[in-house]
């Protein structure tokens, strides 16, 4: 059975993703359009945020928010939890009608993430965790894969850009060396939640942002991986590098990882 607060926050998330739904079929539309599909999609986000505050601030009401849009919204206090939204993760896949994208929430309770939910509207699929208590999909639990063997791992990144793209080039290299097969669908939510579920290795990405992997990392975390930073701190959720898998690739995405120290991993 599943815990009340993953009860409530996805029966909402279902009735507010049918508005997300219906806005990614005009996609097609305005495709050819001169002005494109982002100022179309611009208003969805800000709709679908908006929609998702109003319930969560609703059902929690002394709890404070963070959102993309918003940034913090103060309703209980500093020390007070605090709800990590992201209502549109895979944006730019969303405004090239392409179907893979989702919705996140964690909350954070005193520096812990304590429950998280990932959800695919387009394949039914909610992904959720409770500190302590294992993660899921659907009413499945979730282990992270078993394979060991780095021709056999496939993982995930965010493609980066800028000066980061040349400091990745150098462990693209080398995870190409070891065999492993390297994808990007630029979704860091789902990313991780497919390391949870085993359909992933491993994932790594460069200035990590908290909406995009707060919920992730819980639901790696509770079924049974290792998330970090490469040099083995927890990772601050924000302006992070982030490594994630099970524990043999996340070892091996440790010791590849160009220009760091490697300790041992912090238990986390």
């Amino acid at each position: 059975m599943r815990p009340a607060v993953i009860n409530a926050v996805s029966s909402f998330l279902e009735k507010v993703a049918k508005g997300l739904i219906r806005d990614f079929g005009e996609i097609g539309n305005l495709q050819a359009s001169r002005e494109g599909t982002s100022p179309f999609v611009d208003v969805a986000v800000k709709r679908t945020e908006a929609m998702i505050h109003d319930a969560l601030h609703r059902l929690y009401p002394t709890a404070n928010l963070w959102m993309p849009l918003s940034g913090l919204m103060e309703y209980g206090g500093q020390n007070a939890p605090v709800w990590i939204v992201n209502a549109l993760d895979g944006q730019r896949n969303f405004s090239h009608g392409l179907p893979h994208f989702s919705m996140s929430l964690a909350l954070k309770e005193a520096d812990q993430l304590m429950a998280a939910v990932v959800y695919d509207p387009l394949r039914y699929e909610t992904f959720w965790a409770c500190r302590g208590g294992g993660a899921f999909l659907n009413q499945t639990r979730l282990r992270v894969s078993g394979r060991t063997k780095s021709n056999q791992a496939l993982i995930s990144t965010r493609v980066p850009r800028g000066e980061k793209a040349a400091l990745a080039a150098p462990l693209m290299q080398s995870l190409a060396i070891h065999g492993v097969g390297v994808q990007s669908w630029g979704v860091g939510s789902l990313d991780l939640a497919y390391v949870a579920s085993g359909r992933y290795e491993g994932f790594f990405d460069y200035d990590t942002v908290p909406h995009d992997i707060a919920a992730g990392i819980l639901l790696v975390k509770e079924a049974g991986g290792m998330v970090s930073t490469p040099d083995g701190r927890f990772p601050s959720l924000e302006c992070d590098d982030l490594i994630a898998g099970n524990p043999t690739i996340h070892g091996l995405l440790r010791t590849l990882f160009p220009g760091r120290s490697l300790p041992s991993p912090q238990s986390l």
